[in-house]
Order: structure tokens, then C-alpha cells, then sequence
């Protein structure tokens, strides 16, 4: 018996009984399964999309500029106040600076979706305001110290929902510290006594949640640890009757504060 096939028919040959006999047999073929291969194709096709889509969601804020405002409380640390500025016979050995108010400035820019960096220019102020009963006499001492601020921070922010963000981050700075004048008033006599303003060197740390309104803008709540650098005590005085001149000793101690704020940044549209 022979065969020979010849696109999709086949063809027998039988010389066993008959050699005249031919039997002509037709065979269908199929078609190769392409479907794995056509799977495989789609798979990559899909991986290949998702690939770019991740790197457009990934740069989609890269290069996007902001500005942000926030509004916030400053406490400092009440040893600063103790050693510096604590006048002698006066009891506000336990009492540090009230909280004062923090305003905060700025113009930030995205590296990509997860880091961006600002230049903050900070404004807080400090204020000590004691009132001394002393017989059937009322002894009040005000002092308040001035801060300005301008720092350069970066953060790194990580998505936990749609619209919530939490981010960590710290920057580092110029700030100057102006202590005013602190006043004694007693009995109708007014004591003052001065002190040179600071130019420091300084940093801050920083952690927070942000929520994002719209594509555009998002409202922030965050802390901030800022070391302020050494503020100068008092140096001089000027108290009643005509009695002035310089301290010796003056103190410098670290200013330190923790910020809690709440603010707006909004994105400027791209070209």
C-alpha cells in the first residue's frame, strides 16, 4: 500500500487484490489553533498599555507648579523664655511664650507625583503677657518676640485614596528673630529693657494630610518641629528713675516651636 497527500486530499493506493483499484480518500485538515498565541499577544499588548499609562499617571504632576498659603498656632518651648528673657523679682520662671500665630507663604514645584519642593516664607510671632498681684498693687510685664522666616523644603508624598495624600518632609533656612522691648509697669513706673535681633541658621521637620477639593487645588493639615536657631536675651535696660545701661552674661539659647497649620495649595494651570 502507498499513499501521497496533496494540499487537504489524500491519496490511497491498494495493489494487494486489484491493481486497478484505486480508492481515493479525502481528508480534512484544520486549521492551526492560534488562540494561545493570539492570548499571548493581547497580554502583551495590555502590559505594554498599562506600562505607559503608569508613567503618564506617574509624571502627570511633573513640572506642575503651586502656591500655597497657610494659617496655623506656634508653641514654643517655655525654657527659651526662662533663661532669656525671665527678668529678675518677676515670676515667669514657669511660664513660656503664649501661643502666637504662624503664617505661612510659598511657591512649590512637582518633581513627579510623589516629590515636590517649596520655598516657605514663614511669619510667627511670640508673646509673653503676665499679670503680678503685689499687695493692692497690679505688677503687668508684656514682651513679644518676631520671627521671619524663608526656608527651602522638600516632601514626599504617598497616596491612600482617591483623595486623601499624607506626605513627610523637612527643609532648611534663614530666620531672623526680633525680640521687642519687654515692658514692666508697676505702680506707674515703666521699666524697659531691649535685645538685639538674631540671624540664624535654621531647619524644620514636617508631616501632614492632604485632600484633594479638585484637580487643582487641595486643602493641607500639617505639623511642623522648627528649630529657629539661638535667640539673644536681654542686653540692656532703661528703667525708672533714668537708671539704663548693658547686661553682661547675655544669654543665647536655641528657639524651638511646633507649628500646627491648616492651608490651601493650588496648582497653576499648565500651557
Amino acid at each position: 500500500t502507498e499513499s501521497t497527500s496533496k494540499d487537504s486530499q489524500s491519496i490511497k493506493y491498494d495493489y494487494s487484490k486489484n491493481s486497478n483499484k484505486v480508492e481515493l480518500v479525502t481528508k480534512k485538515i484544520d486549521k492551526p489553533n492560534d488562540t494561545s498565541k493570539d492570548n499571548a499577544i493581547n497580554k502583551e499588548i495590555k502590559y505594554l498599555n498599562d506600562g505607559i499609562d503608569y508613567e503618564k499617571r506617574k509624571n502627570k504632576l511633573k513640572g506642575q507648579i503651586y502656591l500655597r498659603a497657610d494659617v496655623g498656632i506656634l508653641k514654643s518651648q517655655p525654657k527659651v523664655y526662662k533663661d532669656n528673657f525671665c527678668v529678675k523679682n518677676n515670676n515667669c520662671d514657669n511660664k513660656g511664650y503664649d501661643a502666637g500665630k504662624n503664617y505661612n507663604f510659598g511657591i512649590g514645584w512637582h518633581i513627579n507625583n510623589d516629590y515636590r519642593i517649596d520655598l516657605l516664607y514663614n511669619k510667627a510671632n511670640l508673646k509673653f503677657d503676665y499679670k503680678q498681684q503685689k499687695g493692692a498693687k497690679n505688677n503687668y510685664y508684656k514682651h513679644k518676640v518676631d520671627i521671619s522666616t524663608l526656608m527651602l523644603n522638600l516632601y514626599r508624598y504617598k497616596s491612600i485614596s482617591k483623595y486623601f495624600d499624607i506626605y513627610i518632609g523637612g527643609g532648611i533656612g534663614y530666620t531672623r528673630i526680633s525680640p521687642l522691648d519687654g515692658i514692666i509697669t508697676f505702680n506707674n513706673q515703666k521699666d524697659t529693657y531691649s535685645a538685639k535681633p538674631s540671624n540664624n541658621f535654621s531647619y524644620n521637620l514636617a508631616s501632614g494630610i492632604s485632600f484633594k477639593v479638585n484637580n487643582n487645588a487641595e486643602l493641607n493639615l500639617g505639623y511642623r518641629f522648627l528649630n529657629y536657631g539661638k535667640v539673644k536675651g536681654f542686653d540692656s535696660y532703661d528703667v525708672w528713675p533714668g537708671v539704663h545701661g548693658p547686661f553682661s552674661n547675655v544669654k543665647r539659647e536655641p528657639l524651638k516651636g511646633h507649628n500646627l497649620s491648616l492651608g490651601i495649595i493650588y496648582k497653576l494651570p499648565k500651557k
